[in-house]
């Protein structure tokens, strides 16, 4: 019989949902940091202390002008997907439900509703619950 290999747990962040080794390389890498910090002090000091800094810019190979830009870029990276955020914010608080009454021929009308993809609904979902509900089609 073959013997069993232990199962690993790996960790990951609850911020970009990779794990810790890789949040660096995300534009959220501040709030990263933040939370390993706050959850797992002992990996943060693993990834993020003086020896791992110090280790890191041994095994570096860019020079210092690349280094800067690079992480002029991360910087940038990480304001675009704050900005990302706060306008797909900005649209769901200032979005609206629209229902419409639409006349087809004589006296047959058709009712359609707009805005609620912006909450995050499955539109499938819900045409389908409306269908079964008002007991007619949907979709």
């Amino acid at each position: 019989m073959s013997e069993h290999t232990p199962k690993k747990t790996v960790l990951y962040c609850a911020v970009c949902t990779m794990p810790p080794e890789y949040c660096e390389y995300m534009p959220s890498r501040k709030k990263c940091e933040q939370w390993l910090e706050d959850t797992h002090p002992k990996v943060h000091e693993q990834l993020y202390g003086d020896k791992a800094i110090v280790d890191k810019m041994a095994m570096s190979t860019l020079s210092e002008e690349k280094e800067a830009k690079e992480a002029a870029k991360m910087d940038k990276a990480e304001q675009k997907s704050e900005a990302r955020i706060a306008r797909e914010l900005e649209a769901k608080l200032s979005s609206k439900v629209v229902i419409k009454r639409l006349e087809r021929n004589k006296r047959k009308c058709a009712t359609t509703v707009y805005g609620l993809h912006v909450f995050g609904i499955d539109l499938k979902s819900t045409a389908k619950m409306f269908a079964n509900h008002f007991a007619c089609g949907g979709s």
